[in-house]
């Protein structure tokens, strides 16, 4: 049962459009009070938990956003199965991408920051060719499916850091009851937000500032980007996805997920811009790092795609309701 449901839950609801959801913002990183009184609805998941909390025995995830305990649970965690309790290991490698170099993009805006036509001028972002041809891919969407178990998501958010704007990040994954913290490290106010869920407050991101918090409440793909005129430096898809065991790759193709448990498991890569997929088996062991290699073909990638390009591909539109 779990080995088929975490192989659905990351390829098709993780990778879910969000069209007119419930999302909230706020401003300095405060949580908004719960929608609904924080209760359990499921037998299985104890309460009741406030936003931001965490049951003390693990048996429930972590809630940073306005949901109770109860709906989050009901999503990831339907069944009502335990925590998992047993070893984990480590997975970690890189991902690379054959064929053309990436087309350049026609219409984005990057006078802000100069510098991020080598990092955001193209459909997506390569590191030099290994003797093989092959390129490191950055922004690839890393995940683990196989593994029979429940395992919770143990913090309420995530952090990401803008600083220099050539470097920020084109790719984001959240667990669903994750909220995402930006903390603006830059020389210019920011103005984030998600598109498919905008919300009533304007943020603002002063530098040097407190963390600013954006609520997505329902699983699936959005898109944060910038209200103060650098929309196309610091645009990101967000992923918010129903299991935990995700990462995106680093300028070097590079990814590291931990506690993943032991086992056979399928580590899956995807490229957002090209919306491609590849999957690899992977036999993780306890107290143990297991490295995997795998590569995206972008063979038909095309040659000169538009300015909304990057968030192209076969994605539903629609939010993805629990």
């Amino acid at each position: 049962m779990f080995r088929r449901r975490h192989a659905a839950l990351l390829l098709m609801a993780g990778v879910a459009g969000c069209r007119g959801s419930r999302g909230q913002e706020q401003g300095k990183g405060e949580a908004p009070a719960p929608s609904a009184a924080v209760s359990a609805t499921r037998s299985a998941v104890p309460g009741p938990l406030g936003v931001g909390d965490r049951a003390a025995d693990g048996a429930a995830p972590a809630v940073g956003v306005p949901l109770s305990a109860g709906e989050v649970a009901a999503a990831v965690n339907p069944e009502g199965a335990p925590a998992y309790a047993g070893p984990t290991g480590v997975l970690e490698g890189r991902v690379f991408v054959v064929g053309p170099e990436p087309p350049a993009v026609r219409g984005r805006d990057l006078s802000t920051c100069p510098e991020a036509v080598r990092t955001r001028g193209r459909l997506y972002r390569v590191g030099d060719p290994l003797p093989s041809g092959a390129r490191p891919l950055a922004g690839a969407v890393v995940g683990v499916t196989g593994y029979k178990a429940f395992v919770p998501e143990t913090s309420p958010a995530k952090r990401v850091v803008w600083d220099r704007c050539e470097d920020t990040p084109s790719a984001i994954t959240l667990t669903f009851g994750q909220r995402l913290e930006l903390v603006n490290r830059t020389g210019r106010l920011l103005g984030p937000f998600l598109k498919e869920s905008p919300g009533a407050n304007v943020l603002v991101a002063q530098p040097g500032g407190e963390a600013v918090s954006v609520y997505p409440t329902l699983p699936g793909r959005y898109t944060l980007s910038d209200r103060l005129g650098a929309e196309d430096v610091y645009k990101a898809d967000v992923y918010v996805l129903l299991q935990p065991l995700h990462a995106v790759t680093d300028a070097a193709g590079r990814f590291r997920i931990e506690g993943v448990p032991t086992g056979t498991v399928t580590v899956h890569a995807r490229l957002p811009a090209l919306a491609r997929e590849t999957s690899t088996p992977a036999e993780v062991r306890g107290d143990a790092v297991t490295s995997v290699e795998l590569t995206l073909s972008a063979a038909d990638a095309g040659t000169s795609p538009g300015p909304g390009a990057a968030s192209a591909g076969p994605m539903p539109a629609n939010p993805t309701r629990p």
